[in-house]
């Protein structure tokens, strides 16, 4: 069997449970052995951190440096509660007035998040994407560009680079910038996606805003303008 991108998707019990139901076979393989020794920490040379000692020392899966635990949740915990005290004070601000300074505490509360999680953690790209959310609220996309981009690198580290949830972000990025040659490139990286994985008409439909918005300046079938 081979899963692909839906390793990342459902959980081993989840999975094996499927897999049982539907094919009535206990799966051995190598996702379905891994008993979650991995977790949402990172090193700071980019590595993942994984549980050792019993779970009481954290170890890089790169250059095998170790960590305590209890500091990290600590770190993580602090990187938080910023993010959500400058999410807030974003949210909070009328629209009109100057809002440099929440963005600029914003930025910061991720640079600390990313940090202490591992770039591919599910914990990090979800913060990452509700940051962004915030930010394209009160008006700065491009702020948030910048977040969904980094956001993208985490997506790409869970489900693989052509899965349809990068091509989710690529769009997002695309709706963001709108124009340009970013802007071009994003919106022509999630209609390939798309239609690898549905057919170029149905990848046209979801991509179609991005046409209209003149990030996708060349429609499937036509020469460029």
């Amino acid at each position: 069997i081979c899963y692909g991108p839906h390793k990342a998707r459902h959980l081993r019990r989840e999975r094996q449970q499927m897999l049982k139901v539907e094919y009535q076979f206990e799966c051995g393989c190598e996702a379905c052995l891994d008993r979650g020794a991995h977790t949402r920490f990172g090193c700071t040379c980019g590595g993942e951190l994984i549980a050792a000692g019993g779970g009481q020392e954290l170890r890089c899966s790169l250059c095998r440096q170790g960590y305590d635990p209890n500091q990290q949740v600590d770190k993580e915990q602090c990187a938080l509660e910023s993010l959500n005290r400058a999410i807030r004070a974003i949210e909070s601000i009328h629209p009109g007035r100057r809002i440099k300074s929440a963005v600029q505490e914003l930025n910061l509360a991720c640079e600390d998040l990313c940090a202490v999680l591992y770039r591919g953690s599910v914990v990090l790209t979800r913060w990452l994407d509700r940051a962004a959310q915030s930010l394209h609220s009160a008006g700065e996309d491009d702020a948030a560009a910048a977040l969904v981009q980094l956001a993208t690198v985490g997506v790409q580290l869970q489900f693989g680079e052509h899965a349809v949830e990068v091509g989710h972000e690529r769009a997002k990025l695309a709706q963001l910038v709108r124009v340009g040659k970013q802007a071009g490139a994003a919106a022509g990286d999630a209609y390939r996606i798309f239609r690898l994985s549905y057919g170029p008409g149905r990848a046209w439909e979801i991509c179609s805003d991005l046409y209209r918005l003149g990030s996708l300046v060349q429609k499937p079938g036509e020469s460029c303008r």
